[in-house]
């Protein structure tokens, strides 16, 4: 055989040798995949005929014992229940979740408002989304009790939800650690769906998180999600909401990104909005009592206008609520109705300006440091004389030194006599009809 010859057989066994270990590899894998798919109809039908055992837990309405709602976070997360924490993009929510879990297991009122009942055993948290390091610092500043909280660190590495084998080690895990509230962050990392749009897929994943929830033995499920660009509501489908027993919202202030505020609605569960305080020491969140954005809004407004009530009320002393509004109005000041009347309050209560009332139930509004003599004639607008004032008249600034009152009356600053009539009524109201 010549040389040649011999070269072309070697080349052709190495193909054929090259053919079958490929056809080999492709054998191995479909006998894995095959295995696989065997294993993961096991475990299907494993579960099914696990639920089919199960009894329903029916009973007629006369034979059954009410029991009073029990609360683990009074007036927010009842007792075996499940609580969805919906947050703004970077609104403090891991720093809401992580006061919760104090709370839980230290027994303080959560948010220093809502009584905690303590658990006894450990406080699990799914994180996927945080790093190991930041989510360990932001516990131990918030005083999170670090032989009772289990972290299980997940961010960049595989969905345990995703995979049968994985959902039953974790449950074994948080079951051995004796967990009893597991909190996940946040459903979007967590979820194994396809769409977060499609409310079966989402129902199904939510109903199978319930069932992980009991076989690790976890009496409470806390579970986060992104909201959307007006923090309102949720991203996604509505099965989301609608799964939980109670929703809380953690938003952040248009006009101002420092302030957050926090509600939360549900069954039995309705807490008005309001705003959050922050302490950076202890990393503790707060209800501040201070009202809704919308509150703050008016409040913020109010503030705002008070200076231009002052200035107006330099340029024309004397000048009633209707002629304050028509004086603002013309300077370009933005007004809706009572915005006058509650900055005008606002500027009394400060010193800043007086009310003294004048015939026909009028109001006039005066600097408190000029000591004008106010029983003369007061026009309002140019050309028209409303005549003169009566009561209280004070002969030096309203608040400073002392007085002299007419007809036995005495001046408070600020505060209309006991027989004018109308202390009580809402500036911008009290006298001529608003244009």
């Amino acid at each position: 055989m010549s040389a040649a010859t011999r070269n072309e057989v070697d080349e052709r066994a190495a193909e054929l040798a090259t053919e079958q270990e490929r056809q080999r590899f492709e054998d191995a894998v479909a006998e894995a995949a095959f295995t696989a798919r065997v294993r993961a109809e096991a475990q299907r039908r494993i579960t099914a005929e696990g639920a089919v055992r199960q009894p329903f837990d029916a009973a007629l309405l006369a034979d059954t014992v009410i029991e009073p709602v029990r609360w683990r976070v009074e007036g927010l997360l009842p007792a075996q229940g499940r609580l969805l924490i919906a947050a703004q993009r970077k609104s403090g929510k891991t720093t809401l979740t992580l006061n919760l879990a104090r709370d839980l297991l230290l027994g303080t009122d959560h948010l220093g408002r809502f009584h905690v009942k303590p658990i006894g055993g450990r406080v699990g948290f799914l994180n996927f989304e945080v790093s190991r390091s930041q989510l360990c610092l932001w516990a131990r500043e918030a005083g999170v009790p670090g032989d009772r909280f289990l972290a299980v660190h997940l961010r960049g590495r595989a969905n345990p939800f995703a995979d049968a084998d994985d959902t039953a080690r974790l449950a074994a895990l948080l079951r051995a650690a004796a967990i009893e509230v597991v909190i996940v962050d946040p459903f979007g990392r967590a979820y194994t769906g396809t769409s977060q749009n499609d409310a079966g897929e989402v129902g199904a994943f939510l109903s199978a998180l319930d069932r992980f929830a009991e076989v690790a033995g976890c009496a409470e499920l806390v579970l986060t999600a992104h909201a959307g660009w007006d923090g309102e509501r949720t991203r996604g489908s509505s099965a989301l909401e609608d799964w939980a027993d109670a929703v809380t919202y953690l938003v952040r202030d248009k006009e101002n990104d420092k302030l957050r505020y926090f509600r939360a609605i549900g069954r039995d569960v309705e807490v008005d909005e309001d705003r959050l305080t922050f302490d950076q020491t202890t990393r503790r969140l707060t209800l501040a009592g201070a009202g809704s954005r919308a509150a703050v809004r008016v409040q913020r407004h109010t503030d705002e206008l008070v200076e231009a009530i002052v200035e107006a009320v330099e340029r024309e002393p004397g000048a009633t609520s209707g002629r304050l509004q028509t004086l603002l109005r013309d300077a370009g000041v933005g007004l809706q109705r009572g915005d006058v009347g509650r900055a005008a309050r606002a500027a009394i209560d400060q010193g800043l300006i007086a009310r003294v009332p004048g015939k026909q139930r009028r109001q006039h509004h005066y600097l408190t440091h000029t000591g004008d003599d106010y029983s003369r004639v007061v026009p309002t607008s140019p050309g028209r004389d409303i005549g003169t004032t009566s009561g209280v008249v004070p002969t030096t600034p309203i608040g400073v030194g002392t007085t002299t009152p007419l007809v036995g009356q005495q001046v408070v600053p600020g505060i209309l006599g006991p027989d004018q009539g109308v202390a009580g009524r809402e500036p911008g109201d009290d006298d001529e009809p608003l244009p």
